[in-house]
């Protein structure tokens, strides 16, 4: 016998005893038919493995040889096959060495455990940090180690990091993890709701930006890596539900979560990521988008189409508690229904004085969005000449991540500037404040989207009291119900109209909307008060949706 795959140099010749009548019964074995022979041996404290083969003399026949008699060459051959065995994982020993080993090679408990690490032989090479967490005996005991910190082995040295883990008892094996990133996990509440967050210390998240890098991809992979880490051996109970959104987080959906948790995955807009947002549709036990146009429109992608028995739309909703012109705090002055005019008109005072516009009485179209040819880019620039030809104010905010479409949009800032002084300003920036004034001084907020799966503006503004003129798409077909077109549509959805709304994506289609718009402001002011009063009441938070959630949920835990 030896141990450890025949690695270790002692290896000894036991002789076995027959078993007495009594030995056979105390063991527990059956007698009948059988001669059993036993042999007490020593294990090495620190072997893994015991290895043996038996035999009727010390060079007879072998029981791993075929039974052949007469195997002195057979046994010789075994045992030269265990040297080779031996000098093979020698080697591979050695070569291991060059990445990894420890002192003492062998520990007992009690003891200190220093572990070196060269991740210039790994694909950690050149990073700042070098991380090692672990755990024991093939990561089945509940005992492991948080993330700890590598250090050079000698004072600015290069090469070799060192780490220390205290060695305790009945413990066999030592795993190890290396990583570049340290993760820290952060417990608290979100308006009462115990919240964990994961920040990756690297710095990959701490960027100014979500998306739009192009490491995108890498940094969401790796979060979403942490994520399944820490809900498969750090969370306090796995959850019954976990709930993933597109691309960025898809790989949690058809990750290996471990237990009886189920995956449920939105898509909010199948623009990006289709094949990652493909496997977390076939992986997840439901699947939900942000509306139901939406769902109808996307149903036949072959990423969706496979998945329909599981495939619901529910719209978004909105935080009424930050979008709330009774308290918003970024308004010259706080309303609701009953003093909306007066509201509206303090807010369109101070909108006027940031922007550099006129006072004049004329009715004011704002656009808030990110400026890509997904919000109908062509349309927004056509309206905003027909505004102003029609004697209206026009105001954007918003942003190209597209250096292209922002040049476009800064010449016709210049050119809007330089014909209509006193009624055109476009604001090219991220500016929350900026947007709750817009919201609330607006007469009319524009949102010609070529594809919208929900859409959050034309909600916010009809909280604010704007009307909203809208493309028939996604989600802005679900919420926004035309005043003349869409009597009958807003009654079967137990709602009344709102706003004004086109389908084309042509000049004719948005003018066909505005000019509707902009001639009842001018000429049906009374009715336009009751507009803005009646959008004013209509209810876009999310307690309808979270009501379907919740039964959502309910479908998935019960899903197979």
């Amino acid at each position: 016998m030896s141990h450890d795959a025949w690695v270790e140099e002692e290896k000894q010749d036991i002789p076995m005893a027959p078993l007495s009548d009594s030995e056979v019964s105390r063991y527990g074995l059956q007698r009948e038919g059988c001669d059993w022979w036993a042999a007490e041996v020593d294990v090495l404290p620190y072997a893994l493995v015991v290895d043996w083969v038996l035999s009727d003399s010390a060079l007879a026949a072998w029981d791993n040889n075929g039974q052949q008699r007469g195997m002195e060459l057979t046994a010789q051959r075994t045992v030269r096959k265990a040297k080779v065995k031996a000098a093979a994982m020698r080697k591979r020993r050695a070569l291991q060495r060059q990445v990894l080993y420890t002192r003492p090679v062998r520990p007992a408990a009690g003891e200190q455990l220093t572990v070196f690490y060269n991740p210039d032989a790994t694909v950690l090479r050149g990073r700042p940090e070098v991380w090692v967490r672990g755990s024991w005996n093939r990561w089945t005991h509940p005992e492991c180690f948080l993330p700890q910190l590598m250090r050079p082995c000698l004072p600015g040295a290069t090469g070799f990091l060192q780490g220390s883990v205290q060695v305790r008892g009945l413990r066999m094996v030592k795993d190890f993890f290396f990583a570049n990133v340290q993760t820290k996990v952060w417990a608290g509440e979100v308006e009462g709701v115990p919240t964990t967050f994961l920040e990756p210390t690297s710095g990959a998240f701490w960027v100014g930006c979500i998306y739009g890098r192009n490491d995108d991809a890498a940094r969401f992979g790796f979060f979403c890596g942490a994520a399944l880490e820490y809900l498969k051996h750090h969370s306090p109970a796995m959850p019954d539900i976990v709930h993933t959104h597109d691309w960025a987080t898809a790989p949690v959906a058809f990750g290996d979560m471990g237990g009886a948790t189920k995956a449920v995955f939105t898509i909010h807009n199948l623009n990006y990521g289709a094949d990652l947002i493909g496997r977390a549709m076939g992986a997840a036990a439901a699947c939900t988008t942000v509306s139901p146009t939406y769902a109808a429109e996307v149903s036949g992608h072959p990423a969706i189409a496979p998945h329909m028995d599981k495939f619901y739309g529910i719209r978004n909703g909105i935080d009424q508690d930050i979008w709330d012109p009774l308290t918003d705090r970024f308004l010259p002055r706080n309303y609701g229904t009953a003093d909306a005019e007066a509201g509206k008109a303090a807010a369109k005072a101070e909108l006027r004085s940031r922007m550099g516009l006129s006072g004049a009485e004329a009715p004011l179209v704002a656009v808030v969005t990110r400026l890509t040819h997904q919000k109908g880019i062509h349309l927004i620039k056509h309206a905003a000449w027909r505004t102003l030809e029609r004697g209206a104010q026009f105001v954007l905010l918003g942003s190209a991540p597209d250096p292209r479409v922002q040049a476009e949009f800064n010449a016709l800032a210049g050119e809007m500037g330089r014909a209509y002084p006193d009624r055109a300003r476009c604001w090219f920036s991220y500016d929350e404040p900026l947007s709750h004034l817009i919201y609330a001084g607006a007469d009319i907020l524009l949102v010609p989207s070529i594809f919208e799966p929900c859409g959050l503006t034309q909600m916010i503004a009809m909280r604010y009291g704007t009307i909203p003129v809208v493309r028939k798409t996604g989600g802005l077909n679900d919420t926004v119900f035309d005043v003349d077109d869409d009597v009958a549509r807003a009654s079967q959805q137990g709602m009344v109209t709102n706003g004004y709304n086109f389908e084309g994506t042509d000049p004719a289609g948005i003018d066909y909307a505005l000019n509707r718009a902009l001639t009842s402001w001018f000429s049906e002011r009374e009715a336009w008060g009751s507009l803005v009063q009646r959008v004013m009441e209509q209810d876009w938070s999310w307690s309808e949706p979270a009501l379907d959630y919740i039964e959502l949920y309910y479908k998935a835990l019960k899903r197979v």
